[in-house]
């Protein structure tokens, strides 16, 4: 579920509507500043799913956008986090 989340991640940095940025910033600050361990643990996996989503291979994602989509995105994700 958190590689789907970080999916609607990639797909709605330029339309917006997928996905809202902020509120998904806030949710991960909230849980990686939780006391319970596993809160923060899924903050990791959520993280680690991002940045598996916007790494390099960008043939790894199954969602069939152009490399040129996918340097744009990388690109807007970087400046916005």
């Amino acid at each position: 579920m958190l590689r789907a989340c970080a999916k609607l991640l990639k797909r709605s940095i330029f339309d917006g509507k997928a996905c809202d940025a902020d509120m998904l910033d806030q949710t991960v600050h909230f849980l990686l500043t939780n006391e319970d361990p596993q809160l923060q643990a899924i903050a990791c996996e959520f993280i680690e799913a991002i940045a598996h989503e916007f790494a390099t291979s960008w043939r790894s994602s199954n969602l069939g956008i152009s490399f040129d989509f996918h340097v744009r995105a990388r690109h807007s994700f970087e400046v916005f986090f």
